[in-house]
Formats: C-alpha cells, sequence, structure tokens
C-alpha cells in the first residue's frame, strides 16, 4: 500500500513536469493555476475539514494531547525553520512552511493505518485535522507578507471547522451524498495538485544551492518534527499505539499543500516543490527503518 501511494503521488507529478515542458502557446496554465488554489483554500479543505469533523467520535482528551502535541511538532518546525532562514539567507516566511507542515493526510493516514489498524487511523486523522487548521491560519499568517490576525479571521476554514463541531456535538447525522466529497478530493483534486508541482519543477534550472538547501530542510522537516514528536510523547506520558502514530506522522515528507499556499502568496515556490518531491522520495526509505522499532 505504502509504494503503491509513493507511486501514485509520482506518476501525476511526472506527468506535470512532461506538460511543462511542452510549448503550448495557447494554454495559460498559470492563470488557471491561481484560480485552482483560491477554490482549493476556501472551499473545498473547509468542507473536507467540516466533514471530517462532523462525524469524528474520538475522545475529547484524547483530541486535546493530540492537537497541543501537533501544535508543539509544528512550532519546533518554525524554530528550526527561523534559524535555517538565518543560515541560507532567506526570509523566515518564504522557507518555512515546508518545514514546519507535513503530509498528515493523503501519505500519513494510509501508513498508520496500515501499520497500526483502527486506532492507528482514528490518531492520524485527528492529527491531520490539527495539522490543516494550523496550516490554513497560522500557515497563512507566518507566509503572509502583511501579518494582519484579522486575514486568519477571513479564512472559512476557522468557521468550517466550529460548523463541524457544532453539529457532531448535537448528533447530527451526515447525509449519504456528503460521503462521496472525500472521495472526489481523492481522486481529482489532489492528483491535480501534484501535477502542478510537477508542472513548477519543469520551469526551475536545478541550480545546486537548491539541492543544498532541500537537504537541509528535509533533516529539518522529517528528523526534526520526528524528534518533537518522540519528546513531547513522553512529556504527556502518553502510552501504546498514539507514540509511533504521532512520530510517523511527524515524520511525514513536505505537505504538497503548501506549494499551494507558497504559489498563493509568494513564498520560494520552487524551494518548496523541491521539499515536497524530494522528502516525498526520503520518505521511501525513512517510514520502513521508522516503522521496524515500534
Amino acid at each position: 500500500m505504502f509504494f503503491d501511494l509513493i507511486f501514485k503521488i509520482f506518476i501525476f507529478i511526472f506527468l506535470g513536469f512532461c506538460f511543462g515542458k511542452i510549448k503550448i502557446k495557447k494554454i495559460n496554465l498559470e492563470g488557471v493555476t491561481h484560480k485552482i488554489i483560491d477554490f482549493f483554500i476556501y472551499f473545498v479543505y473547509p468542507l473536507f475539514i467540516f466533514l471530517v469533523i462532523w462525524k469524528n467520535n474520538s475522545d475529547l482528551h484524547l483530541i486535546t494531547n493530540i492537537f497541543l502535541i501537533v501544535s508543539g511538532v509544528i512550532l519546533g518546525g518554525a524554530f528550526f525553520s527561523f534559524f535555517f532562514s538565518l543560515v541560507i539567507r532567506k526570509h523566515f516566511r518564504e522557507i518555512c512552511l515546508p518545514i514546519m507542515f507535513m503530509n498528515s493526510g493523503y501519505l500519513a493516514i494510509p501508513v498508520n493505518t496500515l501499520l497500526w489498524g483502527e486506532k492507528g487511523c482514528e490518531y492520524a486523522v485527528i492529527y491531520d485535522i490539527a495539522m490543516g487548521l494550523l496550516m490554513y491560519t497560522v500557515g497563512i499568517f507566518l507566509i503572509s507578507k502583511k501579518r494582519n490576525f484579522k486575514q486568519i479571521l477571513k479564512m472559512p476554514i476557522i468557521y468550517a471547522a466550529i460548523l463541524g463541531l457544532f453539529l457532531n456535538y448535537i448528533n447530527v447525522s451526515i447525509p449519504g451524498y456528503f460521503h462521496g466529497f472525500y472521495k472526489i478530493m481523492k481522486v481529482l483534486i489532489f492528483p491535480f495538485i501534484l501535477f502542478l508541482v510537477g508542472y513548477q519543477l519543469s520551469l526551475v534550472r536545478f541550480p545546486v544551492h537548491l539541492f543544498k538547501m532541500t537537504g537541509l530542510g528535509i533533516v529539518l522537516r522529517m528528523g526534526g518534527g520526528g524528534l518533537v514528536a518522540y519528546l513531547l510523547s513522553n512529556l504527556f506520558n502518553l502510552s501504546g499505539e498514539i507514540i509511533p502514530v504521532l512520530i510517523m506522522s511527524s515524520m511525514m515528507p513536505s505537505a504538497v499543500t503548501t506549494y499551494l499556499l507558497a504559489k498563493k502568496y509568494h513564498g520560494a515556490v520552487e524551494y518548496t516543490a523541491f521539499m515536497v518531491i524530494f522528502s516525498t522520495l526520503v520518505s521511501l526509505a525513512l517510514i520502513p527503518i521508522i516503522a521496524s522499532f515500534f
């Protein structure tokens, strides 16, 4: 399952890369890209979070612990990114997202489910909700040139999460037709984002300094994330399957959606695309190694 997922990720990246090498003057993919990004940020992901929170039945104490640890991992990523930006002499806001935020959904949920069953899936889903909420609020605040807290309040994901929580609390059942949304997202939207990452790579000339930046960034993203999750799990005195799930999710490669935010808010787009692709490649070796320890 894991290698099948990785294969699917790189197939769409490769198709986007090939498309970028074909010179078709009549197609303005750049204009389409920005419309797709807005559609994803302001509609698709908020709706996804709304549905996941609505149907989640996990214990409140468990949810709180996972949210706190995810927040700690992301805060640790911000700390690493700050010092990394000083070393490479780049603006923090341009390079922070792919180090702070991981692929906790499309890759982490299936992997954790495969390794630790139903409990692994439950913990991974809560982890992904927390990561998504923080990325589309705090992440956007950090990458924006105009850092205004009012901007966070304009993000629909906040109100989608509140509404989902309310419907969950009053025990309203989810209509059957909503269940098909996740399948549509998985089949159409996520592959298209990967396609855009590949297209972005086709525009880059692969400078040596970008490879060095990416290598260091991957160490901070995957190694740093796993280390912070391990320390916090011990601090919170957690036990059972939740510990490996937290560590595994925290060591995941850069989130594909960080590319969307870098594109929209003028971050380091090429660097982010490199981080997504090469950290995913590294995960081919790293994930089986980490799994063998538990």
